[in-house]
Order: C-alpha cells, then structure tokens, then sequence
C-alpha cells in the first residue's frame, strides 16, 4: 500500500516507529515547507522550547498560533462567534505567517488556507522532497 499523511507526519519520527521498509515512500506535504530548513521556526523553537526538537507537530503549532492571532486581531475586541467566522474567512492573499510558503487566501467557500503544498517522500529512512510532477 501508499501511506500518505499531511503536515504532521512530517517529522523523523514517522520513519523510526513505523521502521524503514514501512515508511519507505511514505508522502506528504506541507504548507509550511521544510521545518528544519525554516529560520523562522528554528528561531521561535530555541527561543520558546530550546530542549524541543522541531519537527512538523512544532511547526504546524506555530502556523496555527501566528495565525489565530492574526485572527483575533481581525475580529475586534469584543469576540463574537460571527466576529471570528467573519475574520477567519477574510484572508485574500495581504498576509502570510512567518512559517508559510504562500499568502493566506480563505473565504465563506474556501477555508484551505493555502494555494500551495509541498510535498516529501521518506527515501532511504529520511524524508525529500517529492517530485512534484509525478503527481
């Protein structure tokens, strides 16, 4: 069978318990790009959680809290469920997270976040990134 996953799946670990010949070609991808290569997230790591390892699960945690954030200041002071919905549905491409390969687009219909993904296949025990045109 083809395993494949998403952004928190992106880490060393997937290759340790699942053993290589399991994890072998594995795929998955990711909006935030290589967390190990991300200045932005290995700055945040050694600052906020310097024993902490990054890894995908670090890294979709701080797209996630950079992007609440942009969130709630979008909504107002006096948060409302509508106030919030509204926010997070008016991304139209002005903001990017410091972690994110590509602006932030939402909309009523659209709650993808991103237009694009990067996708990484385990070879050999480690993850590379996929040949995107054999998809």
């Amino acid at each position: 069978p083809q395993w494949v996953g998403y952004q928190w799946n992106y880490t060393p670990q997937v290759a340790e318990l699942a053993g290589n010949e399991v994890a072998e070609g594995f795929i998955t991808a990711s909006g935030v790009g290589d967390y190990a290569m991300n200045e932005s997230h290995q700055k945040f790591m050694k600052k906020y959680m310097p024993d902490t390892v990054p890894q995908g699960m670090s890294i979709a945690g701080h797209t996630g809290a950079e992007l609440l954030v942009e969130i709630f200041r979008r909504a107002g002071k006096n948060l409302t469920r509508q106030s919030v919905v509204k926010a997070a549905e008016s991304f139209k491409g002005e903001y990017k997270c410091s972690v994110c390969i590509s602006n932030i687009r939402t909309g009523p219909k659209d709650h993808l976040l991103q237009d694009e993904l990067r996708f990484y296949q385990v070879k050999n025990g480690t993850f590379v990134m996929f040949d995107q045109e054999k998809l």
